[in-house]
């Protein structure tokens, strides 16, 4: 009998991404050469011996963190900051975890991604951990400072330690025509006015599937904007986080270690 030989052709789709990639804290700061550039994080960066300036400038590109860590990453600045001054409108930033950030900040509009989002900014699948300690009179946020119009938050959270003497409202400041969706913040919180989510009570904003840990509120949350209030012992289970994926193969989610939802790349 003939033996037939069969050669199995396997057609792979390779992505070419077009932008700039980001493997050192030293590309991290460069972002200031080309603020509208779109970049991708190609490796875990660790920020802790490198003395980052905060871009006083208006990012209008992209950020894809590609699932990666930047970790220990330190801002001093005052007034209307973060590590960029503000993003601009169409602004996507997503999969990416901040780990370990120290932040201090004197003044007004205060977030990690800058005092002020744009128009249809896109934040998606961002993890941050750390501590920020504030002193301010107006809005401060762990993700932006404000956010005015059809910005979307999705699976993002923050387990930030935050020390305030005043108007830090949590997740985000001063938030209005704006989505947040399957977040979450488990921060111990010390400040006079707490919106857990965002501080605006004047515009629409919607929260969906949101969720804060309630025994780390030193203040009591304000009447709205709060989410959905959780024990310690709660977030531990991923039956509590109704419409989130926690799908073992194709989910957002997994359980961590720390008793914690994680975000899964």
């Amino acid at each position: 009998d003939n033996v037939g030989n069969v050669t199995e052709v396997i057609s792979e789709k390779i992505e070419i991404k077009e932008g700039y990639e980001i493997s050192t804290p030293e590309e991290f700061q460069a972002i200031e050469t080309n603020m509208a550039g779109h970049y991708y994080v190609t490796k875990d960066i660790n920020m802790e011996n490198f003395n980052f300036i905060p871009i006083k400038k208006t990012f209008t590109g992209t950020i894809d963190g590609q699932g990666h860590t930047i970790s220990n990453l330190k801002i001093n600045a005052a007034g209307y900051h973060g590590i960029f001054d503000e993003t601009g409108d169409n602004v996507t930033i997503q999969n990416i975890i901040f780990k370990d950030i120290n932040i201090t900040n004197i003044g007004t509009y205060f977030g990690l991604f800058g005092g002020y989002a744009g128009s249809n900014n896109y934040f998606n699948k961002i993890g941050i951990t750390g501590n920020i300690s504030a002193t301010s009179s107006l809005s401060l946020g762990v993700n932006t400072g404000t956010a005015y119009s059809s910005t979307v938050f999705e699976n993002c959270y923050a387990r930030v330690n935050i020390n305030s003497n005043s108007y830090f409202e949590g997740f985000c400041g001063d938030i209005r025509n704006s989505k947040l969706k399957n977040c979450y913040i488990a921060s111990r919180i010390e400040c006079y006015d707490n919106g857990i989510f965002s501080e605006s009570d004047t515009a629409p904003v919607t929260i969906e599937n949101c969720f804060y840990n309630e025994d780390l509120c030193i203040t009591a949350a304000s009447g709205y904007n709060k989410g959905k209030a959780l024990t310690t012992e709660q977030m531990a289970d991923s039956s509590n986080y109704i419409g989130w994926n926690f799908n073992e193969k194709n989910g957002d989610w997994y359980m961590g270690e720390d008793g914690y939802p994680e975000l899964k790349f």
